[in-house]
């Protein structure tokens, strides 16, 4: 807009000084103005969607990162070969890419390909601390090494190895107690067989990122599943302190009043969330709780 901008003042100051001035400056731009629309309309098509963007732009910059990577991305649905090809390529590229790492990690569920995975992620934690100190992408050995751990954790669930998954993910707590990903998988890990150890688990990722908004619905929401009902509000009051206005915060809460029989609390906090639900999913779910909560207070 600037540049746009600048070429008007400019084209208006050249044809104030003559006549033919005036015209070589309006053709000129009449001239440019016919030859951006049509590159423009030529452009469109690479526009359609993510896929036809990033097929576009890694053909242009195949080694770039962000080209491989969003392709990747938009291929991960579609078509999981290319996906993985397009993550070891990132690997190739820069192999400090951790991102890469997990991403294969996620998208390589069966066992030849977790293993395989596994391999690479293996190589990967080889790389040395001044390496990654050097790295765009993270200048903290031990996060990489965290974070490439729980990429590690990953694969070995994927080949059915629990045990050896909920060591890994501990030791990536241990090796950094900021790596967000471990508790949240461990937590996931421990939600079926032993909710008590997956609240444990929330606890602590609560108390290494406190003021934070996700751990505090993540525990709230597992205390709420388990009828901690008490200890869910305790959460959440949190949450509300930091966003008060927050739409699942204010849901989650309604649940809690409701279980607790308390169902005048139950109605403020769900009317709180009604005010600001949004999207159509949020209204679904505004629909349903105000159902459950007309059934069992008579509202």
């Amino acid at each position: 807009m600037s540049f746009g901008l600048f070429v008007g003042l400019l084209v208006e100051r050249i044809a104030a000084q003559s006549l033919r001035a005036k015209q070589v400056a309006y053709a000129a731009v009449a001239v440019a103005v016919a030859a951006l629309a049509v590159t423009t309309v030529l452009r469109n098509h690479v526009w359609k969607d993510d896929l036809t963007l990033w097929q576009t732009n890694y053909r242009e910059v195949p080694n770039s990162i962000r080209a491989a990577s969003s392709l990747a991305k938009a291929y991960a649905q579609v078509n999981t070969g290319r996906s993985e090809e397009l993550y070891k390529r990132c690997v190739e590229i820069d192999p400090t890419y951790w991102q890469a790492y997990y991403s294969l990690a996620l998208i390589d569920r069966s066992r030849d390909k977790a293993r395989e995975a596994e391999g690479l992620i293996r190589d990967g934690l080889e790389i040395s601390d001044a390496e990654i100190r050097n790295s765009i992408w993270t200048n903290e050995p031990s996060m990489f090494r965290s974070r490439m751990t729980s990429a590690l954790a990953l694969t070995r669930l994927n080949q059915g190895d629990t045990d050896g998954a909920e060591q890994l993910y501990h030791q990536a707590i241990s090796i950094n107690a900021l790596n967000p990903q471990p508790y949240t998988a461990l937590a996931n890990l421990y939600r079926e067989r032993d909710p008590a150890k997956a609240i444990a688990v929330l606890q602590q990722l609560v108390a290494a990122y406190p003021g934070h908004r996700e751990p505090l619905e993540q525990v709230a929401t597992v205390l709420i599943e388990e009828k901690r009902y008490d200890e869910a509000i305790n959460y959440l009051d949190q949450l509300l302190n930091l966003v008060p206005r927050d739409y699942t915060a204010n849901l989650l809460l309604s649940r809690a009043y409701r279980g607790k029989k308390d169902c005048g609390r139950a109605g403020n906090a769900l009317d709180a969330a009604r005010a600001v639900a949004l999207n159509a999913k949020e209204q679904r779910e505004m629909q349903t709780a105000t159902d459950e909560l007309n059934q069992e207070c008579g509202r």
